[in-house]
């Protein structure tokens, strides 16, 4: 919707909502969680791209705007506002920053090492979160107290505070081995916020209404009944989900793969004889993907109709351009999970449903970490309280043979 933002319509809006200004185009606020935040939104090079400039706790609807106005401006010259945004105090006789390490860190340690995504997501830590704490105050200078102050003003959303606090403290870690500070990490110490887990597993019930949801999308929702008030309004249409976006949440079960993993597989990287897919890249780097038998029987079927309707595209799901892949999977997610009464269930959380199953199955944690393409044993630890029907059957054996040697 548009209006005059104000701080009062800011404050007025519910969770969701989005209002932008109608004064200065481009400008607006949404609603999270508890706080307003503002962004700003323009195009470059025929691309819209989307900044968040702050909360309404870090900064005033006034300032805001100025922000959004130069990044407007500076937009309109082709030039891309991004990356000078941070307002530094720069060095002076040999006096570092943090915030002119922050950047320093970014380009000569974190760009060539990271992934893009983890990059933006340090990115994003540093302009919303610490820089306005710390990026102007001396790096030799900031103590336990001053992390402990930054780390404490998160408190409403714990997991982003503990990685901010994570960011930090190998930012600090970085700048002692290249000798700007002292010995002496200030994060040393600083309790992180409990987190709680977020891994969600299906019920046998659970998994048989995702199977006819999957169904029912497939074939068209003209026969939905609508199982109450589970399902949000506006979520259905009439006719047949995309069938990439079926194929995909298909592959995702059987696979338990990422979903960048499946979204970006390329007909080169299977061999089928193996049944496997070597992925070059990955979240944890090179991977070899495991087919089952039931995954390869789906693909030969993708390739005829892949060959039919998107000749000569790499990608096993092609996008609406031969050179991309299929991207829009949340929007059919979203209407077949609502479907199926599943409204809190993440795309990823099926992940967490191969891997919980093959648990409770018997199968030991090591080869489900390997499936799942795991590089620490720690993290494919979270599903060993699952693995009760082994353990119980060495219970029961070993009982067994003692009370037989008693008797």
């Amino acid at each position: 919707m548009k209006g005059t933002i104000t701080e009062e319509a800011a404050l007025g809006l519910e969770k969701g909502q989005v209002l932008w200004d109608d004064i200065d185009r481009g400008f607006g606020v949404r609603r999270q969680c508890k706080v307003p935040c503002f962004m700003v939104r323009y195009r470059q090079n025929g691309i819209r791209r989307h900044l968040t400039l702050g909360t309404l706790r870090e900064i005033t609807v006034d300032e805001a705007r100025e922000r959004a106005k130069i990044i407007l401006d500076a937009s309109k010259s082709w030039a891309d506002p991004s990356p000078g945004r941070w307002k530094l105090r720069r060095s002076r006789l040999g006096t570092v920053y943090f915030g002119e390490f922050a950047e320093l860190y970014l380009r000569e340690f974190a760009t060539p090492r990271k992934k893009p995504a983890s990059l933006r997501a340090d990115r994003r830590n540093l302009e919303l979160h610490i820089l306005s704490h710390l990026g102007s105050r001396r790096l030799v200078d900031i103590n336990s107290q001053a992390i402990m102050k930054m780390h404490g003003s998160q408190s409403a959303t714990p997991i982003a505070a503990n990685r901010c606090l994570a960011l930090v403290s190998h930012i600090f870690t970085i700048a002692e081995k290249w000798g700007l500070r002292g010995s002496g990490n200030p994060c040393k110490g600083v309790d992180r916020f409990p987190e709680r887990s977020r891994d969600r597993y299906l019920t046998d019930d659970e998994l048989g209404r995702l199977g006819q949801a999957i169904k029912t999308a497939e074939t068209g929702f003209n026969s939905v009944v609508l199982p109450g008030p589970s399902v949000r309004a506006g979520c259905m249409r009439r006719t047949a989900e995309d069938w990439r976006a079926i194929a995909a949440i298909r592959l995702l079960i059987l696979t338990g793969a990422r979903m960048t993993e499946v979204l970006s597989l390329q007909w080169d990287w299977i061999d089928k004889t193996r049944g496997v897919a070597r992925l070059p890249d990955s979240k944890t780097g090179p991977k070899l993907l495991y087919l089952p038998e039931i995954a390869i029987l789906l693909l030969d079927k993708l390739k005829t109709r892949v060959d039919n309707e998107h000749r000569g595209s790499p990608f096993v799901l092609p996008g609406d351009r031969s050179t991309t892949h299929f991207q829009g999977l949340f929007p059919p997610w979203q209407r077949i999970r609502s479907i199926a009464r599943l409204n809190a269930l993440r795309i990823h959380d099926l992940r967490h449903v191969f891997a919980s199953t093959a648990v409770s199955a018997g199968d030991s944690l090591y080869m489900v970490g390997k499936i799942l393409g795991h590089r620490q044993p720690s993290t494919t630890q979270r599903y060993a309280h699952l693995a009760i029907g082994p353990v119980r059957d060495v219970v029961n054996r070993t009982a067994e043979q003692l009370f037989q040697g008693l008797t």
